[in-house]
């Protein structure tokens, strides 16, 4: 539902639209001139930042939403979707951007030529996660066509690294205290270090405490802090992604 066949949008698109050169109309007329054009045929039009999105009847529960981006010279169509709802759109960092409407969050990228490539799959159709925590380098839950992750994006190489595999648990999203990742549902709590694309959890005969661990049952009790540095010869690395599952 939130993607398109770029391969279709020709049959959607209005071939007088293509010849509006902006270079030769003033700006204060370019919207009105395109409303104009439009009107007729979308039933919906509105301006996000150098973008337009139109939208007019696909069926009866679904609209086709055109995005056009307006450059120095020209308007190009730079991507389709379906939709009954209101679209969004927003400028993330580097030519990345978030598609979204109430039920469903698709992020692409811009290319050279102006159209929206898809990043990866497993960021198409999500219907939680925090955009902010995922283009901050931190772990993030991404619950995407029903399946749940904790996932870390690199938003230099496009790559997607799984952390946590979640099957049948529904997790809340997870806290980020310096290098500690805390994972809650509602009967549970893990924690894990998270540093360099690594995880890490206590070597095996260390108990965690709510503010302190210790060395089997009788060891001296010693505090948890949330840094890497002080707690890393108490931690060994695991292998990812791990899996946290609920038979």
């Amino acid at each position: 539902m939130g993607k398109f066949n770029h391969l279709s949008h020709t049959l959607f698109t209005i071939k007088p639209l293509y010849k509006i050169n902006k270079l030769n109309i003033e700006s204060n007329k370019l919207w009105v001139e395109i409303i104009k054009l439009l009107w007729a045929v979308y039933n919906n039009i509105n301006f996000q930042g150098n973008f337009m999105i139109a939208s007019k009847y696909y069926s009866e529960s679904e609209n086709v939403c055109e995005f056009y981006i307006i450059t120095d010279k020209w308007i190009e169509l730079s991507h389709t979707t379906k939709s009954n709802n209101i679209i969004l759109l927003r400028d993330l960092w580097d030519n990345y951007y978030l598609v979204e409407d109430n039920n469903w969050k698709n992020i692409y990228k811009l290319d050279d030529n102006n159209v929206f490539n898809i990043v990866d799959n497993r960021l198409l159709n999500m219907d939680h996660t925090s955009i902010n925590k995922l283009f901050k380098w931190e772990p993030t839950l991404i619950n995407s066509n029903n399946e749940t992750w904790i996932y870390v994006f690199d938003k230099s190489t496009w790559k997607l690294t799984k952390l946590i595999d979640v099957i049948n648990i529904n997790l809340n999203f997870p806290e980020m205290d310096w290098d500690m990742m805390i994972i809650t549902s509602e009967y549970w709590e893990e924690r894990f270090f998270y540093k360099n694309w690594k995880l890490y959890k206590f070597k095996k005969w260390y108990t965690l405490h709510n503010w302190y661990f210790k060395k089997w049952f009788f060891g001296e009790k010693i505090i948890l802090k949330n840094s890497f540095k002080d707690m890393e010869q108490y931690l060994n690395e695991i292998v990812i992604p791990q899996n946290i599952t609920i038979a």
